[in-house]
């Protein structure tokens, strides 16, 4: 899943939000930016489970960020706290400038007893006006 979001050239910080908006789930995650071409990785953050509650934004370097020839790539691996053949799940990524909220990724399903992983990209473009 990719989505582009529009940011405006400010001083003010981009950052990303990391829900578990439905489900019993332990989950790790990670945030990094790619430069445009992908091949080179610009920034990196991982967030384990026990550390998932407490540490679900993630301030992105401003520079890097607001380059315009970057994107977002996050990764996480999530599986049930409850033993049972299938729940539903609904995980997001959000991201804000500011207070401002830029564009959310979303993906929900039913899990059943395995990990699952899931990838969400996002391109970060000025907004030209």
């Amino acid at each position: 899943m990719v989505k582009a979001v529009h940011f405006e050239k400010s001083d003010e910080p981009l950052y990303t939000k990391f829900n578990i908006k439905k489900g019993e789930l332990s989950a790790d995650y990670s945030i990094a930016l790619f430069e445009e071409t992908g091949r080179n990785e610009l920034f990196y953050h991982r967030v384990t489970s026990d550390k998932v509650q407490t540490e679900n934004i993630v301030k992105l370097p401003h520079e890097i960020a607001t380059s315009g020839t970057c994107f977002v790539r996050c990764i996480t691996d999530f599986k049930s706290l409850v033993k049972t053949h299938s729940m539903p799940y609904k995980i997001s990524l959000e991201i804000y400038q500011g207070d401002k909220l830029l564009g959310e990724l979303e993906q929900s399903g039913e899990l059943s007893y395995r990990e699952k992983c899931l990838m969400f990209f996002s391109d970060l473009i000025e907004k030209i006006e």
